[in-house]
Order: structure tokens, then sequence, then C-alpha cells
């Protein structure tokens, strides 16, 4: 606790002033001084005062008290505010709504006039007529149409010479520029192109390691797409519990990370060809790599899953997993969609 000393001074800064309560009491109630005028006489502020006088118990005076001590002492009359009363608005104009659509066929494509312009004559508003004109089906003037004849803004209106002379000059300014930038390498572009060769030489060495391909995979490719899950579920029609999903990168051979896996001793595997991203490609590059390590390859495209039956699909893929030939590399390949190898 604070001692009673400390209490009676009332200190701001290093400059210590004392205080008792009955000099704040006579100050304060007798004298009709504010805490500010208080503090301004002993050298602190009026927070110091408020505080001294709570520590105390000195009661302080209220609120219409002090408006009207502060009234009493005023110099200057207390000007009296007073607030002028709004014009009633009154009530809206009544818009008319028993137009034809006539009436708009007649001012917005015979006069050729802008909705805001022959609205008034209607007695109504641009919002209703549009609104008349959603319901009732009628077509619009295009944005170009808009900006013609006398609905342009700029309708009647020339430039000054100053003007003109301006422009001419801009553009033949801006002819010259072209002229001597013509034949001219840009730096930015062939930067541009240089980088992204350069980190898509990156990217294909990258992919040359097993364990970067395994863990892209792993992460991208954890689970089969939606084609890949209709085309598994065919394969499990067709020959159940031979192939398994291994596009996770599961399974590599020689850096090649087939989608299905057959899981019977067979080395055989099913690739989904995705339209958009085997764009261009020859399938048969792709079967010629499998056969190079051994392995026979099916090759079945996006598109194959929407125009072949699931009957068709099935027979393809049996046929597919029947067959006992070895693979072999054709050298001017041209097979077939679908068909196995």
């Amino acid at each position: 606790m604070r001692s009673t000393e400390w209490c009676n001074n009332i200190s701001e800064g290093k400059r210590e002033v004392k205080l008792d309560k009955a000099t704040v009491e006579n100050l304060y109630w007798i004298q009709e001084l504010t805490l500010a005028d208080i503090g301004f006489l002993y050298g602190t502020n009026d927070n110091s005062v408020w505080s001294f006088m709570k520590r105390y118990n000195i009661p302080r005076r209220t609120r219409l008290e002090s408006f009207n001590l502060t009234n009493k002492y005023r110099e200057i009359p207390r000007k009296v505010i007073t607030h002028k009363k709004k014009k009633p608005l009154g009530r809206p104009p009544i818009l008319n709504r028993d137009f034809t659509s006539q009436d708009i066929q007649h001012y917005y494509w015979e006069l050729g006039l802008p909705m805001c312009k022959f609205a008034k004559v209607l007695q109504t508003s641009g919002s209703i007529i549009s609104q008349k004109m959603n319901e009732w089906d009628m077509p619009r003037r295009s944005n170009r149409e808009e900006q013609l004849g006398e609905r342009n803004g700029f309708y009647g209106k020339h430039h000054t010479e100053e003007r003109n002379k301006l422009v001419s000059s801009n553009t033949e300014r801006s002819r010259k520029i072209g002229i001597a930038h013509k034949g001219i390498s840009k730096p930015g572009k062939e930067n541009a192109i240089k980088g992204a060769a350069k980190i898509s030489k990156h990217q294909k060495e990258n992919w040359q390691n097993p364990e970067y391909s395994k863990k892209v995979l792993s992460k991208l490719c954890s689970h089969p797409n939606k084609p890949e899950s209709l085309l598994l579920n065919l394969i499990n029609i067709a020959c159940p519990n031979q192939y398994k999903f291994t596009g996770d990168g599961t399974v590599t051979i020689a850096n090649l990370h087939p989608d299905f896996t057959n899981c019977n001793s067979q080395k055989k595997v099913i690739e989904m060809f995705g339209d958009y991203f085997h764009e261009g490609e020859n399938p048969q590059d792709k079967i010629n790599r499998y056969a190079g390590f051994g392995f026979s390859c099916l090759v079945i495209w996006e598109h194959e899953l929407k125009e072949k039956t699931e009957e068709e699909l099935i027979r393809i893929i049996k046929d597919f997993n029947n067959k006992n030939d070895d693979c072999f590399i054709e050298e001017n390949p041209q097979q077939a969609e679908g068909s196995p190898v």
C-alpha cells in the first residue's frame, strides 16, 4: 500500500506539490474551480488531482452541476443548436407500366432512341422498360450499334487541329519505332525459351532417376483417376485378380511406369492413354519399349471407353490376356487403337 505521505504529494516528473484534503475541497466546492484549474495552480494536471480526490473520497460534481457551472462562467453565451426540419419528400411519382411492345418497337427500333430518352415520353423509367423487354423477349441493339449515330456521345463533335497533329505525330512515331525494331531479337523472349528448354532438360534427367520418379508418382498418382477406375473395373470383369493398379510408381520397368501390371507371373502390362496428355503420341512407341524388355503391352485410349461398348472392351482385354505369343517390336508400326501385342 502507498503511504499517506506519498498520497499527499502529487508529482509531475521531478516537480512535487503538496496538497491536503481541506484545500482541494475548498478550491473545488467553495471557489468552484475545475480539476484543470486546480492542476494549473499547483503545476500538475487534472488526472493527478482526480486521483487525489478519489483516494481521499472527495465527491465530484454531477454532469448537470458541471454543465450549469460551465454556463455560469462562460463569457460567450451558449449557442443553441437547432436542426432544420427536412422537407418531406412526398409521395414518389407513379410510373407508367401500361405501355405495349409496339410503343417500345416504335421508339427503340424505328426512331432509334435510347431507353433513357423515350422513358420520359412514356412516363416511366429505363429499368422498367428493360424489364418489360426481357419479359417480351424483345431483341436489343449490340454495344457497337449503341455507339452509332446520335447515340454516340461524340456525335457532332470534332477534334481540334492541335489534337489531330498530336495523334498523327504519335502514329508516325510508332511506325518508325516498329521499322527500327524490325528484325531485332527480343532478349526477354529468347531468355524465356532458353529457360524453358533448360528446365525441360533438367526434369528429363530427374525422371531418369527411379527414386525421383517413384516419389513423384506416389504423391500425384496415389490412386486411379476416373478413366483408370473404369478400365480397372473392366479388367476385373475380364480377368479377375490378375492385374493390379501400379500407376503410383510401385512397379518400374526401365524407367517405365505401367498403369496396370499382371500379378499372375505373366509379363504383361496395360496402359491407359488420356486424350489430352497423350495427344499426338503413337502407342506403338510405348509398346516397342516394353517389348524390348520382354513385356507385352495393351494400350487403350480414353475415348475408347466412350465409343466402344463394355462387351467389346472386355473381349479385347480377354484376348490380350489369353494370348501366349512372344512380344515383338515393329519397325514401321500401324497398330490400331486397343489392339494387343
